[in-house]
């Protein structure tokens, strides 16, 4: 879907996302604080898929500064834990480590 110049996420077009209770709050580095939901669903980075990931279904991007005009539509978090830790799952790099589809989370 669009939202103003953003493609974002539709959950409606998935046959595997689970919406799970609770809101999060998280810090996108300098730029602000973005809020939504935790979900699951199959998530592919290339030809690698991540079944029942667990995620952060954003839905309030107005903490974030200049998100209207960026010409990027989201983030993906490709760190280490750390900066994923108020959500509490292991970041999709990890993820992919410990289900055995990448050796070492390098890319």
């Amino acid at each position: 879907g669009l939202t103003g110049n953003h493609s974002v996420f539709n959950a409606s077009q998935s046959s595997t996302h689970v919406p799970l209770p609770g809101k999060v709050a998280l810090s996108v580095g300098t730029l602000g604080v973005v809020t939504g939901g935790l979900c699951r669903d199959d998530v592919s980075i290339g030809s690698l898929t991540l079944p029942n990931y667990t995620f952060v279904e954003v839905d309030n991007t107005g903490g974030l500064q200049r998100y209207e005009s960026a010409a990027w539509d989201g983030i993906l978090g490709l760190g280490v834990a750390r900066s994923n830790g108020t959500v509490g799952v292991p970041t999709p790099m990890e993820a992919l480590v410990q289900g055995g589809l990448l050796d070492k989370p390098i890319f």
